[in-house]
């Protein structure tokens, strides 16, 4: 009953918020891409400036952030599908626990994207089972600080 509702409230802005939705995933996928191709000009100089697309970060560019911000296109892309062919439906509670739940793995995934690719390859920098730990930021001189 809470979820017909829920829908029933909704309906009347189904079209503004199909918009909206629209207008975000494609506003992302514009963003995506200008990255990715900003990446892969900076790969094709040699410029290995280190990332700092989700904070400070020592990782310098390399092919697994243009893989990154090609999933993430792609789940704009079905996000912006999905909103031009979804249909109002009743909202149902543990659909909207799932989806969020999910969400914000994905999301601590795209944000953790080097250190999920260091577990699983190892550093580009070391190499695999050089026992040599790397740290996540570089020693500072006293000085410097």
């Amino acid at each position: 009953m809470l979820a017909g509702l829920i829908a029933g409230l909704f309906s009347p802005w189904w079209t503004a918020l199909t918009t909206v939705a629209l207008l975000a995933f494609a506003g992302a996928a514009l963003l995506l891409t200008t990255f990715t191709v900003a990446i892969m000009m900076s790969l094709r100089r040699g410029d290995r400036a280190p990332c700092r697309c989700f904070g400070d970060s020592q990782e310098p560019l390399g092919h697994g952030h243009a893989v990154r911000n090609l999933l993430l296109l792609t789940v704009a892309a079905v996000g912006a599908g999905t909103a031009v062919l979804a249909e109002p439906t009743v909202v149902q509670p543990a659909g909207v626990v799932v989806a969020v739940v999910a969400g914000l793995v994905a999301g601590l995934l795209a944000v953790r994207f080097d250190d999920v690719a260091d577990l699983i390859g190892g550093s580009p920098d070391l190499p695999i089972g050089s026992g040599v730990p790397r740290t996540p930021h570089p020693v500072r001189d006293a000085r410097s600080i």
